[in-house]
């Protein structure tokens, strides 16, 4: 932000304060920090920026990592498949889980272990499909990490492809060291992928997590390269760690049959019980789990409210800031299928398919692909012959989505019928 804001771009600086701010509610169920804030409301008011401040790091590189609730079992299996990549096993574990499951959480848990044992470590997020970047994600990380690695790491990873990487990678020229006589020229046989065999190659000098989140947006691309590292040969010292959306998951199996799955299913009461006590919340914790459903992200959103003095136990009071939290994990799927399901909050918690249909006179194989959409998204679940929103606090959220204005005609339509 303050390096957009001082180019003379305040309008990129605010954009990139709300996808802040939206990523921070929807996965950690919080807001921008003070420093965060200030910064902001002065590229607001167009007032000079705050003077930098080094922050002090939030966990010493020696202490151990934080416990994550009610994912214990998830963060050991991750940490085994680490373990066999260690020896030599080359391994790829996709995370599936619907919106606000904690796959970001424990992405970076395990990147904090591996780099906590000495790994290099590469993380990336693929965009949405509507934001087109110039050079594909996995190019780009490996661009940044040759910006910031010690350049005979950089060189020895693509000795016999620098010619080739800079001519994905562009902005490498210089970083990679001279195409020598060993370039791809003599190495016929050399993967096509330089990206691939670079990341092999970095592998040789220490252990390699790439750490790929929101993987459902990924391109054909990103995908062909995941797949020809999920097929490296016993040696190489890497893992590929994918987080994708339920609903998208599959897609990302498909490219990659041998890979490990690792399903993250809702919160037990239990582990929300343990959340609520580290808020200081303990007697909110059966609410919080009844108007979530157990899912991390809206958790932490209750807990926070809760702690701010929200009463939750009221469902036309919930706060807005909780409402938004709920709708952000919504936004994903679409405005065809947010907008069905508007419908369907007004039904009632609880409704059944010819009763949408009805409201809807929709088409009913496209209503009906619509609400499998909304299930394998973890939005909608079955109870018997019935359909019903995933906690309370969607519920609530959808049909608080519909302006007040229309609610109560609305309503009242959908019950004539």
């Amino acid at each position: 932000m303050m390096a957009q804001y001082r180019l003379g771009s305040a309008g990129a600086a605010l954009h990139t304060f709300n996808r802040l701010r939206r990523t921070l509610r929807t996965e950690l169920g919080t807001d921008p920090d003070p420093r965060t804030a200030a910064l902001h409301g002065a590229i607001l008011q167009g007032r000079p920026t705050p003077t930098p401040v080094h922050p002090r790091p939030a966990v010493p590189a020696d202490a151990p990592h934080q416990h994550l609730a009610g994912r214990d079992e998830e963060l050991h299996q991750l940490q085994a498949q680490w373990r066999r990549a260690l020896t030599g096993h080359p391994t790829t574990v996709v995370l599936r889980g619907g919106a606000g499951a904690g796959t970001s959480a424990l992405l970076s848990a395990l990147r904090r272990h591996a780099q906590h044992h000495g790994a290099t470590v590469l993380a990336a997020r693929c965009p949405r499909p509507e934001r087109v970047l110039a050079t594909p994600v996995l190019e780009q990380v490996i661009e940044d990490f040759c910006r910031t690695a010690r350049p005979e790491e950089v060189t020895r990873a693509a000795d016999g492809i620098a010619h080739r990487l800079r001519a994905v990678m562009p902005h490498t020229d210089g970083l990679t060291g001279p195409a020598g006589n060993d370039d791809e020229h003599t190495t016929p046989h050399a993967h096509p992928d330089a990206a691939v065999v670079f990341l092999r190659g970095l592998s040789t000098d220490h252990p390699v997590l790439l750490a790929v989140d929101d993987a459902h947006y990924a391109d054909a691309r990103t995908l062909e390269t995941l797949r020809h590292l999920a097929e490296g040969d016993i040696g190489h010292r890497m893992m590929v760690v994918l987080g994708a959306r339920e609903d998208g998951a599959d897609r990302i199996t498909q490219h990659l049959p041998h890979g490990t799955q690792l399903h993250l299913e809702p919160l037990t009461p239990h582990a929300v019980a343990e959340l609520a006590a580290r808020h200081d919340m303990p007697q909110a914790a059966h609410r919080v789990h009844q108007l979530t459903a157990g899912r991390p992200a809206l958790v932490l959103a209750a807990l926070q409210a809760a702690h701010e003095g929200a009463h939750l136990d009221e469902p036309e009071h919930l706060p807005d800031t909780l409402i938004t939290a709920a709708l952000d994990l919504v936004h994903h799927v679409g405005e065809p299928l947010t907008h069905l399901l508007r419908i369907a909050a007004l039904i009632g918690p609880t409704f059944r398919f010819e009763q949408l249909l009805k409201a809807t006179g929709t088409d009913g194989w496209k209503t009906a692909q619509q609400v499998e959409q909304a299930l394998r998204a973890g939005l909608l679940t079955a109870d018997g012959d019935d359909l019903a929103f995933t906690g309370e606090l969607l519920h609530t959220a959808l049909y608080r989505a519909v302006p007040a204005p229309l609610r109560a005609g609305l309503t009242a339509y959908l019950r004539s019928r």
